[in-house]
């Protein structure tokens, strides 16, 4: 082969990389949102992880919504869960994913507004991007370590009442989740900004995550209600 003929098959194989690179993303983004095509793979000195982890849970929107591709997220069909991770990783504005599997058919979100919800549901992922100085929630605040810089005031066998004395529900006060443990309800509650303290059973294993600020208690065995102190 002649140099020339080589030379030019070298350039017509690094157009069609970046041809089908910038094809992947833009069919991804099949949404008629507010989503730019300038997603993209981008170079960030981010060096984290995800947590928390709800395994089992789907990203939902702070009104509980699933939201739409091409404004909440961006959908990529039949890409692994290590590619997920990494999309998300590399990319600055990407704030959490949603993975899933159901049979044969996987799919992963890369979500670009902080998720406020999740839904239970079997074969889901929804990991939350966490870090050393990254902003956490609205951006209102930065903590470098948000497990270890939030503190709670326990009362101990105790449920968590609004202020009227009422228990409240899932949905406007709270947000249940069951079959957790206490680890991931501190670890939960302390990455979202929007809780305001929890409740925990350890009589069933079951996670309150309040959104509204628990003002009364009411005895009970097994319960108890952890609210947020002011400064944290």
């Amino acid at each position: 082969m002649r140099k020339g003929s080589f030379a030019a098959l070298l350039l017509s194989i690094w157009g069609y990389m970046i041809v089908e690179a910038s094809i992947e993303d833009s069919n991804a983004a099949t949404g008629v949102g507010s989503l730019r095509s300038t997603r993209h793979l981008d170079e960030t000195s981010y060096d984290g992880f995800y947590s928390p982890q709800h395994d089992g849970y789907a990203c939902r929107t702070k009104k509980g919504s699933h939201g739409s591709n091409g404004d909440e997220y961006v959908k990529y069909e039949y890409k692994s869960l290590s590619w997920c991770k990494k999309k998300c990783y590399v990319t600055s504005d990407c704030v959490a994913f949603e993975y899933k599997v159901e049979g044969s058919y996987y799919k992963c979100e890369i979500w670009y507004e902080m998720p406020g919800n999740f839904l239970k549901k079997d074969g889901y992922k929804c990991w939350i991007k966490n870090a050393e100085g990254l902003v956490v929630g609205d951006g209102s605040s930065t903590t470098k370590d948000v497990e270890l810089t939030v503190d709670y005031t326990k009362r101990e066998d105790k449920a968590c009442r609004t202020k009227d004395g009422k228990s409240g529900s899932h949905g406007n006060e709270y947000f249940k989740y069951s079959g957790t443990s206490l680890e991931w309800c501190i670890s939960t509650c302390s990455a979202r900004q929007d809780c305001k303290g929890f409740e925990y059973s350890t009589v069933n294993n079951h996670c309150e995550i309040w959104t509204t600020t628990p003002e009364k208690y009411q005895s009970k065995s097994g319960l108890s209600c952890y609210v947020k102190r002011l400064n944290s």
